[in-house]
């Protein structure tokens, strides 16, 4: 079997907070959602493949797909979620350890699922035991995310343990 052709490089983004992300929100003001679409819809070269960043949360992901759903990004061919879990470990320079879970949308309740899966985290800020999701709300351990002096100096959340 002969190949007609080489490689296809294709442009992905796998690592962009939206408005509203928990720590690292780099969209800011009363149109913060359309330059957030807008970039991404007038990159160049076109971005295929957009994993949405957020920290312990799907909100930022769900909220994409409702754009999507109402006809923005027209050309990511796939949009996932990135959910982003600070460690309490650090680099030997003081850096925070992050994990990034990458998940499937192919699963029509990947959110759900994910959902599950976060509910079952916990992570300590300020000293209070919280979860992402599950008896609290998302809002909630956004709200207390934001909130926390220690989280705004960019403090790792200590411990991520499973229940």
């Amino acid at each position: 079997m002969g190949l007609n052709r080489g490689s296809e490089w294709r442009r992905w983004e796998p690592h962009i907070h939206a408005p509203g992300t928990a720590m690292n929100n780099q969209f800011t003001g009363p149109i913060a959602w359309e330059d957030y679409l807008t970039a991404l819809e007038k990159a160049t070269p076109t971005i295929e493949a957009i994993a949405v960043t957020d920290y312990y949360v799907t909100d930022t992901y769900e909220k994409v797909l409702r754009h999507r759903a109402a006809g923005r990004l027209p050309d990511a061919k796939l949009i996932f979620p990135n959910v982003e879990l600070r460690l309490d470990v650090a680099t030997a320079r003081g850096g925070f350890v992050n994990l990034h879970l990458f998940v499937s949308p192919e699963d029509p309740k990947h959110v759900e699922e994910l959902q599950r899966l976060l509910s079952r985290l916990q992570f300590n800020v300020m000293q209070d035991n919280s979860t992402a999701h599950g008896p609290t709300s998302s809002g909630s351990a956004r709200r207390q995310i934001r909130e926390s002096p220690t989280m705004a100096r960019r403090s790792p959340m200590a411990p991520i343990s499973s229940r």
